[in-house]
């Protein structure tokens, strides 16, 4: 008989087995080996609910004006784009900032934004 697998979602409130009908018994549910954990990974899903990811191309002659304006946790994330003068920088951002700065990115040459939510920041 095989076991079915479940995603468990942990909050302060208590535990919610997502993907059961609601006559389904659980009889039991793995967390971890210690609360420490538990609350380590409720922390970083609470984080990553309050951040956003923008992933962007910004032209090589506006690049040090546009890391200038980003908020980020520690740096951008930069890489080449290949045989061009262009980037694609990648930043974590609150997502309270987000409809501010995208206005001002475009402003400065900053092409094909893209904004995805994060599950979790660890």
């Amino acid at each position: 008989m095989s076991r079915p697998i479940f995603r468990v979602l942990v909050s302060g409130v208590g535990v919610q087995v997502v993907g059961l009908p609601a006559s389904h018994h659980v009889d039991e549910v793995l967390l971890g080996t210690n609360s420490v954990g538990c609350e380590f990974l409720d922390e970083s899903a609470l984080l990553g609910e309050k951040l956003v990811g923008l992933k962007m191309n910004v032209p090589e002659k506006q690049m040090e004006k546009v890391v200038a304006m980003l908020p980020s946790l520690n740096a951008p994330t930069v890489a080449h784009l290949y045989q061009t003068d262009w980037f694609s920088v990648e930043i974590m951002v609150d997502s309270g900032v987000v409809r501010d700065l995208i206005p001002q990115l475009l402003k400065n040459g900053v092409e094909g934004i893209i904004e995805y939510p994060l599950n979790k920041v660890v």
